[in-house]
Parts: structure tokens; sequence; C-alpha cells
């Protein structure tokens, strides 16, 4: 017997789809693709998201002393820069969700992104 069960959530109830006639398995179907759909972007975008904390994270290995006062491209959007100069090496900017940054030493950036990448492989 072919069934699906949905048991965790109770608003949901098990379906027996030997029961099912064709246009309900052809909905049921559609249904499924459309959720696969949405978890498949949603894992892409948490893969950016990753890229994205992960380049972060080694682009302050690249920050030292030497470096003040150089000129950097500074990003506006995904696909916008303008130029800037670095006035601060020893601080920087984290983005720590949902809008809100932080000012941090280097050393204490390297820490939070260590821990927070940390956190992320224990619950992954």
């Amino acid at each position: 017997m072919s069934e699906i069960s949905m048991s965790e959530s109770p608003h949901l109830q098990q379906i027996d789809l030997t029961t099912l006639n064709l246009q309900q398995l052809t909905i049921l179907k559609q249904r499924l693709d459309q959720e696969l759909e949405v978890f498949q972007g949603s894992l892409q975008t948490l893969k950016v998201a990753q890229s994205k904390f992960q380049e972060s994270g080694s682009c302050l290995d690249k920050i030292n002393p030497a470096m003040n006062g150089n000129e950097i491209l500074v990003p506006l959007t995904g696909s916008m820069y303008v130029t800037g100069k670095l006035a601060d090496t020893n601080n920087v900017l984290v983005d720590i969700g949902t809008g809100y940054f932080a000012e941090k030493s280097v050393a204490e950036a390297k820490d939070y992104f260590d821990k927070t990448k940390a956190m992320k492989f224990l619950y992954h």
C-alpha cells in the first residue's frame, strides 16, 4: 500500500495513494513538484549566502595596517561599486543579520566568523 504520511503536522492528513484517481495523482504530483522547486530555490539561496559568508571571512586575512589610505571598490548592490579609501584598517563593520552591523576589530571579526562558521557546521 502506497501512502504519503504527514503525521508530524496536526493539520495534515495521511493519504492512501491507491485510492486516488489519475487526475488527483496528477494534482498531487504538481504540488510536490512546486514544493520541490521552492526547496531547491531555498537551498540555492543558502549556498550563495554561505559562499558570501566564507568570502567575507577570508577577506579579513588580506587587511593589514599598511593598506591604510588605499583605494578600494565598495559594493552598493550586487553589481554596482563605488571607489572609496580605507580610513581604518584596524576596525571593520560586520553584518550580524537582518540589516544590523557591528563595528569590530579585525581580530574580533575573525573570531566572530570562526565561531559562526563552527555553529553552522554543528547545526548543518
